[in-house]
């Protein structure tokens, strides 16, 4: 078997099964609540070979919603396209993860970080470096787009897919200047309306507002994306797959 789809989470313990041949496997368990994890783990344990992972899990960060008993130490020598959503419950250890699998060139990232009032750790320049194409459909990934986008790793990220930033932090994307090629941004339609600033932007410092807006936004960040052969723009706030 090269190919696995499992829509579902089952409470069942881990068989001792093995998927030597597994190059695909689909992983939706964001319908866990507290649930043991170790059907998971084994599974991941299981399938040393595997090219393509697109694993769910919760979307909640209560600790009584969380998968039990995933380490995240598995190593998949082979693995390119990795897709992984869910609230995190062990930022060290899935960015250990990330690190052991060297070899991901696509990574889909929609990992919100556990605790929202702590700065995540700095990602190593030494990790990732066949790294051409991201997808980040929320700001605060436990691995910040300002550290893969980071100069000093030089990683060859030629597809940039993310939903509608702070104005501010366009500037991170101009890191990329040197090899992206493919821009998506998603944001809903109203984003990309000019709005006239108020009491409250002013108050709030909204940046992107006094500046008129996202379209402002993005026609200053254009001319510094000097390689740039195509722009993609979505009235949807959620991006799901990078564009390759």
């Amino acid at each position: 078997m090269q190919k696995l789809n499992l829509g579902f989470y089952t409470h069942e313990k881990p068989a001792q099964v093995h998927f030597p041949a597994l190059r695909e496997l689909k992983l939706d368990a964001s319908g866990a609540h507290g649930d043991d994890g170790s059907m998971i783990e084994h599974l991941l344990k299981a399938s040393p070979n595997l090219e393509i992972s697109d694993f769910n899990y919760p979307r909640c960060d209560l600790d009584s919603y969380k998968i039990q008993n995933i380490t995240w130490d598995s190593h998949f020598p082979g693995l390119t396209r990795f897709f992984v959503s869910g609230y995190d419950f062990n930022p060290k250890a899935f960015s250990s993860l990330l690190v052991r699998n060297s070899s991901v060139e696509i990574l889909a990232m929609d990992v919100y970080a556990a605790n929202r009032d702590t700065t995540p750790q700095a990602f190593p320049v030494t990790a990732l470096l066949n790294l051409r194409a991201v997808c980040q459909p929320n700001q605060k990934n436990v691995i910040m787009l300002e550290d893969l986008l980071n100069l000093e790793a030089g990683r060859p990220i030629r597809n940039l897919a993310l939903v509608a930033m702070g104005f501010g932090n366009y500037r991170t994307i101009t890191k990329g200047k040197g090899t992206l090629k493919c821009v998506d941004i998603g944001a809903m339609v109203t984003r990309w309306r000019p709005k006239e600033p108020d009491s409250n932007d002013e108050r709030e410092g909204n940046d992107e507002v006094r500046c008129g807006g996202l379209p402002e936004a993005v026609k200053r960040l254009l001319p510094c994306l000097s390689g740039l052969k195509e722009l993609g723009v979505s009235l949807r706030r959620r991006i799901f797959r990078c564009h390759c």
